[in-house]
């Protein structure tokens, strides 16, 4: 697994910065790696946190966004949300372009919108 790990990092790291379209396509990679438990460190190793340029005055950060929600009786989590899809060139929709990885105590508790519902952005934990 570490292998796997260290062979995206360096192959990403080689890339750099790159446009928006190569940042969803190595961040669509990357997150088939993050598992629960996972702490948010490591996810950032995994991840990156570089930003890409597109033309002259565009930037994307990655993570794109984070935010702190109320989640499990009153405990906070916080939401990093990386691009792993175009956006609706309006932007109004810009949840549909954004994969959610979700944290409680430092450590992955749920990744997708599966997981986080995006109305309300509360926690939904579905059983198999």
């Amino acid at each position: 697994m570490f292998k796997k790990i260290a062979i995206v990092l360096i192959l990403f790291v080689l890339v750099g910065c790159g446009t928006y379209a190569a940042r969803i396509e190595e961040n669509r990679a990357k997150i088939s790696y993050i598992n629960k438990g996972m702490s948010k460190y490591q996810v950032i190793q995994v991840m990156g946190n570089l930003t890409a340029k597109q033309g002259v005055n565009e930037r994307f950060n990655n993570p794109y966004k984070t935010e702190t929600i109320d989640c499990d009786k009153g405990a906070s989590c916080e939401v990093y949300y990386y691009y792993t899809d175009f956006i609706d060139e309006d932007g109004k929709d810009w949840e549909s372009g954004m994969t959610p990885i979700v944290f409680k105590d430092e450590r992955v508790i749920g990744i997708g919108w599966r997981f986080l519902d995006p109305s309300t952005k509360t926690i939904t934990i579905h059983s198999r």
